[in-house]
C-alpha cells in the first residue's frame, strides 16, 4: 500500500481552511450546503469541520475491525502462511496509525470551529433588543455549547485511545520482525488477542462518535 509523503496538507486542514476563505467572497459569506440550501453564516465553518471529521471517521473505522481481525489469525500460527500475514499486519497497523493522525487534526479543527461559532454568537446576542428573544437565544447557545462538549470530550477520549494501542502494535512488529516463527508468534499471542480486543473496542467507540457527529451535523445543517 503506497502512502502520500507526509509533508502534504492534512484534508481536514485544507477542506476548513477553504471553506474560511470561500466565507470571505462576495456572495459567499453563507456558502452552499451539498444538497444546495444556503449555510447559516456563523456555523458554516463549525459544518464543515464536523463533516471533514466525519467523513475521515467513518472512512478509516473499518481498519481497525480489519485489524482485530488479522489479530485473532495469530491464535493458530501453525496454520498461518506467515509472511503475507506479518506484511498485512505492517500494511493494517499503519493505516491505524493514519487514522489517528486524521481524528487529532480533525478534532483540532473542530476545536477551533467551535470556539469561533460560540464566541461570535455571544457577541451577536447584544444586538437582540427583545429580552425574551435574546434570553431563548442564550438558552440555545448554552445548549449547542454543552452538545459541543460532550461530543469533544468522547473525541478526546477516543483520541487517547488511539495511543497505547499503537505503541503496543509497533512493539510487536518489532518483536516479530526479528522472530517470525510459529513459536515467536505464539510467544506473543497473548499480546497479540489483548491489542485484537482494544482494536475492536476502539471500532466501537468511533461508531458512537460517529453517531454524535450525525446528530449535531443535522441539528446545525440548515433545511432546504
Amino acid at each position: 500500500m503506497m502512502y502520500l509523503s507526509p509533508r502534504r496538507l492534512p484534508v481536514a486542514a485544507v477542506m476548513v481552511a477553504l471553506s474560511a476563505a470561500l466565507l470571505l467572497l462576495p456572495g459567499c459569506g453563507g456558502g452552499k450546503s451539498a444538497g444546495g440550501a444556503p449555510e447559516i453564516a456563523n456555523a458554516s465553518q463549525a459544518l464543515t469541520s464536523l463533516r471533514v471529521l466525519r467523513e475521515d471517521l467513518a472512512n478509516g473505522q473499518g481498519r481497525l475491525f480489519t485489524m482485530a481481525e488479522t489479530l485473532r489469525e495469530a491464535t493458530a500460527p501453525q496454520d498461518l502462511a506467515l509472511g503475507p500475514w506479518f506484511n498485512r499486519y505492517r500494511s493494517q497497523r499503519e493505516g491505524v496509525r493514519d487514522l489517528a493522525m486524521s481524528l487529532r487534526e480533525g478534532y483540532a479543527n473542530l476545536q477551533n470551529a467551535e470556539r469561533v461559532y460560540i464566541s461570535t454568537w455571544e457577541q451577536d446576542l447584544a444586538a437582540i433588543a427583545d429580552p425574551e428573544l435574546r434570553q431563548q437565544s442564550v438558552d440555545r447557545r448554552a445548549a449547542l455549547r454543552d452538545r459541543f462538549g460532550r461530543l469533544g470530550n468522547d473525541l478526546d477520549n477516543t483520541k487517547q485511545s488511539f495511543q497505547p494501542l499503537l505503541q503496543q502494535l509497533s512493539d510487536l512488529e518489532v518483536f516479530l520482525k526479528n522472530d517470525l516463527t510459529a513459536t515467536g508468534v505464539r510467544q506473543v499471542r497473548d499480546r497479540l488477542e489483548k491489542a485484537g480486543s482494544e482494536s475492536e473496542a476502539l471500532g466501537g467507540k468511533v461508531s458512537s462518535d460517529l453517531a454524535q457527529l450525525d446528530s449535531l451535523i443535522d441539528e446545525l445543517a440548515p433545511r432546504k
